[in-house]
């Protein structure tokens, strides 16, 4: 009896453990369950996101279709070459050159005594102080404001370097107009927007020393006027009544460029001025738009050349005169006034000269360059020619180049 006793113990034993065993096989697969369902719902989840990120990636992407097809919005690095020509404005092809002299030299470029041992080495050399008849036939000189002043001190006190005719800086042009603008306009948040404008997080801004400095500023104050240009335009949308905002939004998707200019220019201008005569902030962002096309038109101006781009440059010079003088531009206020005076007085001939060569292809590039940039690409290649490690026959070779 005690046998079966113990027996009858030891299965009820086993049995209470194979219950406990189940039941922890039962719970396990319990929690299985509720991962795999929380899992699935997290899949599910995922899938919607997903789903909803492609949406929107499609909504993006047709929303920047719509806005690359209007004529305001272009790539950074192209001005829109057929929004350009569409309003008849047309690189110009220059005729071959037979050389350019820049002559090498150290000095200052404010001193006057070294501009004119410069300015009589180039008149001898070309046989200019010999021969008399030659003089007729003035020599091109566009360099910055500095030496510029120089020359027209030195033309203004002797005829033999009226021989020299002044050209316009478009380089340090577009710097001097680049900093009147934004310390024109810094008080009223300009400096605020540039920083939105810019294509990394550096906090300090580069002065405008090189010719890259001034490229690089020039784009930015691009991307603000075409941001500005882009506001007014969707404000003039919701300006306009239902049905002239859908025949607007036909023509923007259908006309050229220049039609729809042509169509809705005079309805905008009157927006603008309406907007200008009652809005105080209205006015302001008006004025900062159209000196940074200003800016722009300078640019626009020396990479055309010309007859087209020298009257775009000179039109662009005589708009910004009066906001030079107002915001104290001391330097290119009165040198721009002496060289408009001095591109009217030239005479037929050399005003169809100057036009034909302010602006030219340097080497083998394609693109045009005005005189003053020419110069600082030679300052760059001398550089190059002097670095650490150069023998003589490699600074000779360089130098002749240049």
């Amino acid at each position: 009896m005690k046998l079966l006793n113990d027996v009858d113990i030891r299965m009820l034993e086993e049995a209470r453990d194979t219950e406990e065993t189940l039941t922890e096989i039962v719970q396990e697969a319990e929690e299985t369950a509720g991962e795999i369902y929380v899992a699935a719902e997290t899949t599910e989840e995922m899938i919607e996101e997903s789903s909803m990120d492609i949406s929107m990636e499609n909504e993006i992407s047709e929303l920047e279709k719509s806005f690359l097809n209007l004529s305001i919005v272009q790539e950074e690095e192209v001005m829109g070459k057929d929004i350009v020509e569409s309003f008849g404005f047309f690189k110009f092809v220059v005729p071959p050159l037979i050389c350019r002299h820049p002559p090498p030299a150290t000095g200052r470029d404010d001193d006057i005594s070294k501009i004119r041992e410069i300015l009589d080495d180039i008149l001898l050399k070309m046989g200019y102080l010999t021969n008399v008849n030659m003089t007729a036939n003035r020599i091109l000189c566009g360099p910055d404001h500095k030496i510029g002043n120089c020359l027209l001190k030195l033309i203004a006190v002797n005829d033999k370097y009226a021989s020299f005719l002044p050209e316009f800086p478009l380089l340090h042009l577009r710097k001097s107009m680049i900093t009147i603008l934004f310390s024109s306009y810094n008080d009223a948040g300009l400096i605020h927007i540039l920083k939105f404008m810019r294509d990394d997080n550096r906090q300090e801004w580069s002065k405008l020393i090189s010719a890259q400095h001034i490229d690089a500023a020039t784009r930015k104050v691009k991307r603000i006027g075409m941001a500005l240009h882009l506001a007014f335009l969707v404000s003039f949308v919701k300006h306009l009544s239902a049905p002239q905002c859908e025949e607007f939004l036909n023509d923007m998707n259908s006309l050229q460029a220049n039609e729809v200019s042509m169509k809705w220019s005079e309805t905008l201008e009157k927006f603008l001025n309406e907007g200008s005569s009652t809005n105080a902030t209205f006015a302001l962002h008006r004025d900062i738009m159209q000196h940074c096309d200003a800016v722009l038109a300078v640019s626009l101006a020396e990479r055309l050349g010309g007859q087209q781009g020298y009257q775009l440059l000179l039109a662009a010079v005589k708009a910004t005169l009066p906001f030079s003088f107002v915001n104290g531009a001391s330097s290119y206020g009165p040198y721009c006034l002496q060289l408009l005076y001095h591109h009217y007085s030239a005479g037929h001939f050399h005003s169809k000269l100057k036009e034909t060569l302010y602006t030219t292809p340097i080497g083998k590039s394609q693109k045009n360059f005005a005189c003053d940039s020419k110069r600082e690409m030679d300052h760059l290649e001398a550089l190059e020619g002097f670095r650490s490690g150069s023998t003589i026959s490699s600074v000779t070779s360089r130098m002749s180049l240049i």
